[in-house]
């Protein structure tokens, strides 16, 4: 075996996560070789918490560890005692199934993360990981984000590098990845597309990345097998087509 071969075969295998509203949407992310799913509701705004019977018919359609948004509305990230009450409902709610994380953020209105709120939550999360979601982008000083992220015992944290998509903002999300040492993992996520992901891994070094991979359908939108498993081709050779500054 060449040298680049056996390298390349020595290395992780890239994290693939795909979010999915449904059963067919999940059946199609796991088909097309995803490795994670991010179970939401209404990704068309974003993504909101989905309900205990859809998690458990895409647990057992899947088979794939499954992450769920906890996000109650789409209006922000400044949440408000009634949403921070939905949101704690919907991890003990969710937490006795042991899913394999919670997404969730809070930032405060003068673009911080609100830590004390966050570390809270942390706790009650328990033994289930918990992830950062795209609040992330709203904060201002990133780099000092990161490290509260850190420091509260967050697994991974979702972000496009900043307000927009993900190629808009390839440096900024280099420059977290290189910040984070192995200690948190940055995902990146936010118009990523198979024809650019393979671009996104290789400029930024990122070991898990994100994305929706998906079609026009009816009036909405669902996971695409064919994108999917194009994406994972990519990302398992990002050498290949798609540079990493295509838009996305």
């Amino acid at each position: 075996m060449p040298l680049a071969e056996r390298v390349e075969h020595m290395m992780p295998r890239m994290q693939l996560e795909v979010c999915v509203e449904t059963v067919e949407d999940a059946v199609a992310a796991t088909e097309g070789g995803a490795d994670r799913l991010e179970l939401c509701a209404d990704l068309c705004v974003g993504g909101l918490t989905p309900g205990l019977v859809a998690y458990n018919r895409v647990q057992r359609a899947a088979r794939l560890p499954v992450v769920v948004m906890i996000r109650p509305n789409p209006h922000g990230f400044v949440f408000n005692i009634r949403d921070h009450q939905a949101i704690s409902r919907s991890v003990e709610v969710f937490r006795p199934l042991s899913p394999a994380g919670f997404v969730f953020g809070y930032v405060t209105p003068d673009r911080r993360i609100d830590t004390e709120t966050v570390g809270w939550l942390r706790g009650l999360c328990g033994s289930v990981p918990a992830i950062f979601h795209r609040a992330f982008d709203e904060v201002d000083d990133k780099a000092a984000a990161l490290e509260e992220l850190i420091r509260l015992g967050f697994t991974r944290v979702l972000t496009s590098g900043g307000v927009g998509e993900v190629p808009q903002h390839l440096p900024a999300l280099k420059a977290l990845v290189k910040q984070a040492k192995g200690r948190i993992q940055v995902m990146p996520g936010g118009g990523v597309r198979a024809d650019t992901a393979g671009g996104v891994v290789q400029f930024t070094r990122c070991e898990h990345l994100h994305g929706s991979f998906s079609e026009p359908h009816g009036r909405g939108r669902r996971t695409s097998r064919a994108a999917v498993a194009a994406a994972r081709a990519a990302v398992d050779h990002p050498g290949g087509t798609g540079g990493p500054m295509a838009s996305g």
